[in-house]
């Protein structure tokens, strides 16, 4: 029974936050719950941790950091105005869609 309580909330959770912030978020968080289940098993189940582990919660959590702060960046550039004489329209190409706009 608390298993399916853990998995209702995680699916509620993860639904707000699909709303909120997108489903890159969602994508790049989801990794994190082994993570958590580790270290929880760790504290109150005794189990062990191994070097192999943090190591790898280390490269998850880096990546992690990655994705947000490329979406901040991106984000960022997206609110400098490329050119205050010339209309902003979105790109007709399809080739380069990760640059948002430019000049006609």
């Amino acid at each position: 029974m608390p298993g399916v309580v853990a998995s209702g909330a995680v699916l509620y959770l993860q639904c707000w936050s699909n709303q909120k912030a997108g489903p890159i978020f969602v994508a790049a968080y989801t990794p994190v719950q082994p993570i958590c289940v580790t270290i929880l098993g760790f504290y109150f189940l005794g189990e062990a941790l191994y070097l192999g582990s943090l190591y790898g919660a280390a490269l998850v959590f880096t990546g992690l950091y990655l994705v947000i702060w490329g979406q901040m960046e991106g984000r960022r550039i997206n609110r400098v105005p490329v050119s205050s004489s010339a209309p902003v329209k979105p790109c007709p190409s399809l080739s380069e869609p990760l640059l948002g706009y430019c000049n006609p």
